[in-house]
């Protein structure tokens, strides 16, 4: 009888335990909406676009958050309805040394990719929505950035080689 008391008090006890590991502290929605019609990215923005930011030197990179190598690129829209408000989000693997950039592979280091809109001042940071557009009357609109290399520290080296993945946001 004592046995079965201390295996129901073990129990009971354990029980407990369990049941404050399961407290809810909050709760967070998720809201969004799935849309049946929307714009395509446009020809010669369509699948791997390369933009290719040349040779740099390492000295031209010396001090953390210096930048080079700026390039323009852009990613056009097109079937869209007139005057469709848009923005685009940038994803990929983010630097380690800041989150706010891509890493680069191949060799470099101390040294990611910054993408930013079309002013060149204006840092995109991964997972954040680019400056809106909104198309023209024929649907079509296009959205300038310009990529450029990142200083994270003393740069070493080596190629330097990221890739993004974007989404279009509809507003």
């Amino acid at each position: 009888m004592k046995l079965k008391n201390i295996t129901l008090a073990i129990a009971s006890s354990t029980m407990l335990l369990t049941t404050n590991a399961f407290a809810s502290d909050g709760t967070v929605n998720f809201t969004g909406e799935i849309v049946t019609s929307t714009c395509v990215v446009s020809n010669g923005s369509q699948g791997v676009q390369t933009v290719n930011l040349g040779q740099v030197s390492a000295r031209s990179l010396a001090t953390a958050g210096s930048t080079a190598a700026a390039t323009q690129f852009s990613i056009g829209l097109s079937g869209c309805s007139a005057n469709t408000k848009a923005s685009i989000k940038f994803d990929g693997t983010p630097d380690l040394a800041n989150s706010s950039i891509l890493a680069v592979t191949g060799g470099a280091t101390n040294v990611g990719i910054g993408l930013y809109e079309s002013d060149s001042a204006t840092a995109l940071p991964l997972l954040s929505a680019s400056k809106q557009i909104t198309t023209n009357e024929q649907g079509a609109g296009t959205f300038n950035f310009v990529a450029k290399y990142v200083s994270t520290g003393q740069v070493t080296s080596g190629k330097a080689n990221a890739s993004a993945t974007f989404s279009i946001i509809y507003n």
